[in-house]
């Protein structure tokens, strides 16, 4: 996990609080949010995490857009069965707040979340930016062999063995690999509850389309092209059923952009922002950067070993340039004498 090893997580740590807020009267939710920027920015930005995620998973967002003026959020997605229960707590959530209007960017689920609250409370909603989001959980086809109901009684091996199902797999590059198992190491330290509740919300027959009443020039889709063939189909019927929304297209990310190249997704945020929410009153000033954590013994050895393999690699390829270099001289030299002897 080199990215909780790195220097911006380093200044996140140091620099943004960690806040808890209860929502209920019986039994409350504790909310886990980051708040960071200046309190009068009248329409903050609210970050909401894919299934596999956390609060954290916008870290970078946060560190980058705060310090230009903006206020920015990220919410980790608490404990609820259904998409109702949760956009009234949401509701709750924003009034304690003072929150009166926002912008959403979400991903995966967090964006079928925002979509859910927008549908049903529009006026809260300044615009929207959707990351590999979906209109209806229909669509998604999850390898979840158990109902909600029954998810909610699931022992804790069994939630978290249906959750290692959906894992993304396979091999890819250095850097899409961190951002995996930085969201996937947070995802699996959350409690039963949650990752249950996660589950339950992204199979519960629900839906929201043709109940949005943004309009499409508020909306911006911001995803990736090195996915699978179904990922890929249904961000593109997300932007079918969005057809005035704007699109941004990174030709790598994965299933974690604002993590495996922030940089690229927070153009994307500034831009929307620029032309949708108010002006900043100009840039906050910043602590000093923070001392990152040192690399643990495992990950140093495992980085040596990857350039030890890296030199190899580079070494062979100069052998096979070499060697095919000395083909082609051998054989135009023995042309050259064939054409000599004639």
């Amino acid at each position: 996990m080199e990215l909780a090893f790195s220097q911006a997580y380093a200044n996140f740590r140091a620099w943004v609080p960690r806040n808890l807020l209860p929502i209920g009267h019986t039994n409350p939710n504790q909310w886990l949010y980051y708040d960071w920027g200046p309190r009068s920015y009248p329409e903050p930005l609210i970050c909401f995490h894919s299934l596999i995620g956390s609060a954290e998973s916008f870290f970078n967002q946060l560190i980058s857009l705060a310090p230009l003026g903006y206020r920015v959020l990220s919410v980790q997605i608490p404990t609820y069965w259904s998409v109702p229960e949760f956009c009234d707590a949401l509701h709750i959530f924003l009034e304690t707040l003072s929150i009166r209007r926002a912008h959403f960017y979400g991903a995966g689920l967090g964006g079928f979340l925002a979509l859910h609250y927008t549908a049903r409370r529009p006026e809260r909603v300044a615009s929207l930016l959707l990351t590999h989001s979906f209109l209806a959980t229909a669509n998604l086809n999850l390898p979840i062999p158990y109902s909600p109901r029954v998810l909610k009684w699931l022992p804790d091996f069994l939630v978290r063995g249906t959750m290692r199902a959906i894992l993304p797999k396979g091999r890819t590059t250095l850097q899409l690999a961190n951002a995996a198992e930085f969201a996937i190491g947070h995802t699996m330290r959350c409690p039963r509850d949650v990752l249950a509740s996660r589950l339950a919300l992204s199979i519960n027959s629900s839906s929201v389309v043709d109940r949005i009443h943004v309009p499409g020039e508020r909306i911006t889709l911001i995803d990736t092209l090195d996915r699978t063939t179904a990922a890929l189909q249904l961000s593109d019927d997300t932007a079918a059923a969005l057809p005035c929304s704007k699109r941004a297209l990174l030709k790598r990310g994965a299933d974690f952009p604002y993590l495996s190249v922030p940089d690229d997704v927070n153009v994307h945020l500034i831009v929307h922002l620029r032309r949708n929410a108010p002006k900043v009153n100009g840039p906050m000033p910043v602590p000093p950067p923070a001392r990152p954590r040192p690399l643990p013994p495992a990950i140093l050895r495992r980085r040596s070993e990857r350039e030890k393999r890296n030199r190899r690699a580079v070494s062979r390829e100069e052998i096979e340039n070499k060697a095919q270099l000395a083909f082609e001289e051998r054989q135009s030299a023995g042309i050259d004498r064939f054409f000599k002897r004639d």
